[in-house]
């Protein structure tokens, strides 16, 4: 968290490495140091629970998990009950 950065076990020294990019998720706009990158990205909120819903609507899910365990889900029948 942006706000514990000050807590970091010598944050100076790395301060003075590494340019820090900080990511907000959420709705507000993160104020950040000067030598710092902010990067808004939009919040997704998804659950377990959406996902078990949707597989046993047998609706899409590819935009909530990987392929891959899109797959997995579907071949081992999982949550269709």
């Amino acid at each position: 968290q942006y706000i514990q950065l000050e807590k970091w076990y010598e944050i100076e020294n790395l301060k003075s490495m590494v340019t820090f990019v900080i990511v907000n998720r959420g709705k507000a706009k993160q104020e950040v140091s000067n030598n710092m990158i902010a990067i808004n990205i939009p919040r997704i909120d998804i659950s377990s629970t959406l996902i078990r819903e949707r597989v046993k609507q047998h609706s899409n899910i590819q935009t909530l998990v990987p392929q891959s365990v899109e797959k997995y889900i579907r071949e081992e029948g999982l949550y269709e009950i």
